[in-house]
Parts: structure tokens; sequence; C-alpha cells
């Protein structure tokens, strides 16, 4: 069954924070105590000599500097739905798995459980009795604890939260800190965060976390000269979940991330890759339909006619109760010498494929168009989904305020600066 996209609803899902903080600005600034670039922590050091002790804070303080660190539950489960991703050369048919669902599939579930996976780690050291609180600075700290996810001998972790007054974008700021023992001056922040949470509900609220594999590497560099390979590159991310503005009985959830010079330690070799990922989950509670929205822009190498040569890729999707949907590809740059591919693809509420068409425009001698892919018709997308994603309203990165964008890409780039 057809269901129509709510244009405003989708719209409004996209009502984002501003993130100055990422660009250092306003409260992102207060995270210099910790560097992210590899540089010493002054922010336990300082609790440490506090007169405050580990015991001058009320109950209420610290759960409200716990609640600061966010639930993972922020995120919702992830979409696209989607298996496998067939081979250019034994492509899908109408009636088989989809193909964009499956190559989207990996990123959002991989952006998102990176997040989670930073939030519960988070979590699980602040639900520990705080070591230190400074009544000044009005910071929590955690740590150091011993690190037993290395083979790093004398390892620690230091956890802070720090709350921001007015006029900070976020009301809360958080650091995890790799350190050698109780050696404040070797303390360098790898996880940074700022945080909104919901007065009213643990699981709404809005926040960016910044996750800094090139502070990490810095760190084992200096530590463990012979460690194994470590994943390099920087991750940032912009969540927020929580009822729409407008429509209450509306939970939306939405993850704005980018990754710059991203390499993973499972195949420390491969190509660095930039990638700029938008995630929207749109529950709408009154009326039982869920929408999910993927907007990814990556480097791959998806032509490969060259191995170290990266093709541009843009690719959107949408779906409705995790099934009906349409996705929209265009391929650019690398390999293709100015030639760009443009591709469409819709499926059905089991996500098999119903449709797919995929031109070439610039290829051939005449720099026509040269069809790729015919399957189906367009009108075998439905009465829905027969439109464009543009024409349905539906957010794309291009949505996001350049600034946020901006800011967003900044941080990954760059990690978050010490204070001036």
């Amino acid at each position: 069954m057809n269901r129509a996209l709510p244009r405003n609803l989708l719209l409004a899902a996209l009502t984002l924070p501003t993130v100055a903080a990422c660009s250092g600005d306003g409260g992102g600034t207060a995270a210099a105590s910790s560097s992210s670039g590899g540089g010493s922590s002054s922010s336990s050091s300082s609790s440490s000599s506090s007169s405050g002790g580990a015991g001058n804070y009320t109950a209420q303080q610290l759960a409200a500097a716990r609640a600061a660190l966010p639930r993972s539950s922020v995120l919702a489960a992830p979409n696209p739905r989607g298996t496998m991703t067939p081979s250019p050369v034994t492509r899908a048919t109408i009636g088989a798995n989809a193909e964009y669902p499956g190559v989207a599939a990996p990123i959002v579930h991989g952006v998102n459980a990176q997040v989670r996976g930073i939030l519960d780690g988070l979590r699980a050291v602040g639900e520990l009795p705080p070591t230190f609180y400074n009544s000044t600075t009005k910071e929590f700290v955690w740590g150091p604890y011993p690190d037993d996810d290395t083979a790093l001998v004398g390892d620690t972790v230091t956890v802070y939260v720090r709350e921001k007054d007015p006029p900070a974008d976020f009301k809360w700021e958080y650091a995890l800190l790799r350190g050698m023992g109780q050696d404040t001056s070797s303390m360098r922040a790898v996880i940074w965060g700022g945080a909104n949470p919901d007065a009213n509900n643990p699981d709404h609220g809005a926040g960016v976390t910044l996750w800094d594999l090139e502070a990490n590497n810095a760190f084992a560099d200096a530590h463990d000269p012979n460690h194994a390979p470590l994943g390099r590159g920087r991750f940032v991310a912009l969540y927020m979940h929580g009822p729409d503005e407008q429509t209450p009985s509306t939970i939306n959830t939405i993850v704005v991330a980018s990754f710059h010079q991203f390499v993973t330690a499972e195949n420390p070799d491969a190509l660095p890759i930039n990638l700029d990922h938008l995630y929207g989950h749109v529950n709408d509670t009154a009326n039982s339909v869920v929408y999910d929205f993927v907007d990814i822009q990556a480097q791959a190498n998806i032509h490969n006619e060259s191995a170290n040569v990266l093709e541009d890729l843009s690719l959107r999707l949408a779906f409705v109760n995790g099934g009906i949907g349409r996705g929209e590809a265009v391929v650019t740059g690398g390999d293709l010498n100015g030639a760009v591919v443009n591709g469409v693809e819709c499926w059905d509420l089991g996500v098999n494929r119903t449709h797919a068409n995929m031109t070439a425009t610039g290829l051939g001698a005449d720099g026509g168009v040269s069809v790729i892919l015919e399957e189906g018709a367009p009108a075998d997308c439905g009465e829905t989904f027969s439109q464009t994603l543009t024409d349905l309203g539906v957010p794309s990165l291009q949505s996001v305020p350049a600034e946020l964008m901006a800011a967003l890409r900044g941080a990954a780039m760059n990690g978050i600066p010490p204070n001036p």
C-alpha cells in the first residue's frame, strides 16, 4: 500500500540545533582544556586540585551530569533494510533484493553503531561513583581508570562532564581522555561531545560527538610505538531525538555525520574515505507510519578501472514502514573522466526491486546518454515513489544549513581546537 510522504513533517524533522561548538565557538572552545588534537588536558588536574573533593555535590547535580551523557536510544533502529549488494556482473533482477538499500545499509548501520558505542561506553563510566567534583568549574571527573581494552601497560582512561553557562550552544560538554597512570600531562582527549538533554525525558535530546582517531594514534605512537594498526581519521556526528515541535505525536530522529580521511583498523592500507551522511527516522505514532530517509555523499572506488582512484557518489533513499521506497544515485569524477552516471531504483514492501534505470552521459564518443540498465517501468514504483525524492520533499544533505555542515566538516578535518 502506498502512502504519501508528508512534506511539511519531513522538513520539520530537520530542525537541528546550531553547532558553533564544532568550529570552536560558543560551548565548543571549552573543550580546549582537553585538546582533541592530542594535547595535554588540564581538566582532571584542575578537578583533582579542587577544594570541592569527591563528595562536595548533591545527588541532583550528579544525576544531571549523568543525564548529559546521552543514552544510545537517541538513535532509532537503523534502516534501511538490505542484506546484500549484487555485483555489477550479476545485477539484481525484478523481484530480487534491491541493490541501493544493500549499499546504504552498512553505512547507516555503521554510523549509528559508532555513535551508540561511544555513548554506551561513556555512560558505563559515568555510572561509577565520580572521582572528583570541581564546584568552581561545575565539573565531574571519573578516573583515571585502567584501560583493559588495550595491551599497553599503564594505559588509563578519564571521563569528565562539565556544565556550561549560557550562551554556550550545549548545556553540557564531555570528553574521554587516554593517559598513562595518574600522569595528567600525558592525557589526550580522543572523544569530545556536547549535549542538550531533555529535562522531561532521558531518551530525548540533542548533541554532537567527535571521535578523534588521529589523537588516539598520536597517544599510541607516543607510548607504544610498535602498536598494532589502528583506525585513522576523524568522525563527527550531530544527532537529535524527540517529538516534533508541531506534531508531538511524531518522534523524529536525525543524525548528520561527517568522516574525514577515515580508515578502519581492519583494513589499514585502504584509501582514506571522506563521507557525509544524513539519516532520518520519523515515527508518526498517531497514524502508525514510519518514514526513513538517507543521504550519503562519499568517495568510493565504484568504477573499479583504477584501484587507487575514487569516484564521487551521491546516494539518496526513502522508505515507508521500512519497506516500499525509492533510491537515487549519481556517480561522477574519478575514472569517469567527466561522464555522469545516474541511477534510480524502486522496491516493494519486501525491499525487492520493482524498477531500475541507470544511464550514463558522456561515456560514448558522441557524449550522449547511454542506457546501462532498464528493468520494469517508472509506474512500477507506485503512486508515491514515481516522483523524485526532491519532488516529494524528502530532506537531503542540501537541506542542512551550510554553516552547520561546514562546522561538522571542519571538526572532522581539524578536531576540536584548544582554548584561544
